[in-house]
């Protein structure tokens, strides 16, 4: 499977909260096998991001549409890594990065998670055996 999102951040703007839910809801029990073998890696399946004008304005408001769809499209390119001579070795080297990161938090046995910043005082719990 091959999902193309592109996000309209305001697609949903005085939508009754009621509906959002119930079509969640409707979604989630529909598509409930389907999530499972996407889960479960027995299909496979990837998701890509493509530019939207309404998303490139919510990020470059001061760009024309089209200049702004075009810095979006840059910038899912570079986090994509598809702007490097060779997209694959990149991902390659920031997979082993994000190992070497996740071996060296594994090794610390953290319990809990907390953040603090300006207006923000959050703990989060790790559930046991979460390693």
């Amino acid at each position: 499977f091959i999902t193309i999102l592109s996000e309209s951040p305001d697609l949903l703007r005085g939508i009754d909260s009621k509906k959002i839910a119930a079509q969640q809801k409707a979604a989630g029990s529909a598509l409930h096998t389907y999530r499972q073998y996407v889960q479960s890696d027995k299909v496979a399946w990837t998701v890509v991001g493509a530019a939207s004008k309404e998303w490139a304005k919510k990020i470059f408001p001061d760009h024309t549409d089209e200049e702004a769809v075009t810095l979006l499209w840059d910038q899912i390119f570079k986090v994509a890594r598809a702007d490097q001579a060779d997209p694959v070795e990149a991902w390659k080297k920031h997979d082993a990065s994000l190992n070497e990161k996740v071996k060296i938090l594994n090794e610390r046995h953290y319990h809990k998670l907390h953040y603090e910043a300006p207006g923000t005082d959050l703990t989060i719990e790790l559930p046991e055996q979460h390693i």
